[in-house]
């Protein structure tokens, strides 16, 4: 068995994410979990405390930012207290951080590159943003799961070959469609690209 086959595997893997995850744990609880903020988190705060999607309560309904992780922060603020939710926010993330390493090798399979999703994901896990940004309050932290899990979603769904032979037939349709027809193609030079391919 090759060197590198011991870490291109699912056993390996685990075990040094959680090696990492574990170190993560250890760093937030030495720094007693504080956290940075941003809107985010006010928004939030005003959500639980005064059912106002607000960012500045003078202002009313003053906040431009996509309400999703607002709302998955309130849960806590409602749940634990300003305080302690911090705490369970800041271990929630680290939890859903250990998780995208996995989603990153489940898209790498879904192009049959299982060893190249491997070789990503330990070089996301052993990033220092990876090990710190979960102590930060911001809404990539909830972001890159929901996109990493879309795009599992449409990758296991979707034939690639299909959508290929789709995607050229389409064009040839539209060229042949254009060198054919006035319809108006010929002012954006698709006239003379396809000649120039015939």
């Amino acid at each position: 068995m090759r060197s590198i086959d011991f870490f291109l595997s699912w056993k390996s893997f685990l075990v040094f994410s959680c090696i990492v995850f574990s170190a993560k744990i250890i760093f937030s609880a030495y720094n007693n979990f504080s956290a940075e903020f941003f809107e985010d988190w006010k928004i939030a705060d005003n959500l639980a405390h005064h059912g106002v999607y607000a960012w500045h309560m003078e202002h009313g309904s003053s906040a431009y930012k996509l309400p999703v992780y607002p709302f998955f922060l309130s849960v806590f603020i409602k749940t634990f207290g300003d305080l302690s939710a911090i705490k369970v926010i800041i271990i929630v993330q680290h939890f859903l951080y250990f998780l995208l390493p996995i989603l990153i090798i489940k898209i790498f399979d879904c192009f049959q590159l299982k060893a190249a999703g491997f070789l990503a994901a330990y070089f996301f896990i052993f990033s220092p943003a990876y090990f710190y940004y979960s102590n930060i309050l911001e809404a990539t932290n909830l972001f890159i799961l929901l996109f990493c899990c879309l795009g599992i979603f449409l990758f296991s769904i979707m034939d690639f070959t299909e959508l290929i032979l789709d995607s050229c037939c389409f064009f040839c349709c539209h060229c042949y469609c254009c060198l054919n027809s006035d319809c108006g193609c010929s002012h954006y030079g698709i006239n003379d690209l396809v000649a120039g391919l015939l």
